[in-house]
């Protein structure tokens, strides 16, 4: 890329950044982070999951994950290798 280009958006990344409040600059900065520990590994860097609804009130305890796979499981057509025409 010419160097005229690559000032233009440094300049407009600048700008934007500097308008966003405090918390959103930190994210920013791990969000370029994370990009930069990509280029460097060629791997695209994963984040875990685990946690991510926390903050949104959803809770989910293991008997309603257990009641869900029976309730999904019950009418799962159970056909064996056999009975296939």
């Amino acid at each position: 890329m010419p160097f005229l280009v690559i000032d233009a958006i440094e300049e407009k990344l600048l700008a934007q950044l500097r308008e966003l409040p405090l918390k959103e600059q930190q994210l920013v900065l791990e969000f370029a982070n994370s990009l930069v520990g990509q280029a460097s590994s060629g791997k695209p860097a994963s984040r875990s999951k685990y946690g991510v609804l926390k903050d949104e009130g959803i809770d989910v305890s293991f008997e309603d994950i257990q009641e869900i796979r029976r309730e999904m499981w019950a009418n799962f057509p159970r056909e064996s290798a056999g009975d296939i025409d």
